[in-house]
């Protein structure tokens, strides 16, 4: 089975004016909402893809969905609640 090395990662110092949601976007991974200039990221390397969460999931029947551990989800995404954007590692 599949499992994603979360203790690898990479770093990245947050340059002004960026925000979570461009450095997500840049790197293709999740980034906590709450960043600050100077901040330095630990980024989980890994091939994630975005889903964006509907009523009735969860991550049990997300995990199930995707072959991906629950706990792994729980670990990248914090919440999951209706309209959120999940990141969800791809399996290969």
């Amino acid at each position: 089975m599949y499992e994603l090395k979360l203790e690898k990662s990479r770093f990245y110092r947050v340059k002004q004016g960026q925000t979570a949601a461009t450095i997500s976007r840049t790197f293709g991974c999740p980034v906590s909402k709450d960043v600050f200039c100077g901040q330095v990221l630990v980024l989980p390397e890994g091939d994630f893809f975005v889903y964006q969460a509907r009523v009735g999931d969860t991550f049990a029947s997300l995990a199930e969905k995707f072959s991906v551990p629950e706990s792994t989800l729980r670990e990248i995404n914090g919440l999951i609640y209706p309209t959120c954007r999940l990141y969800i590692p791809r399996i290969r």
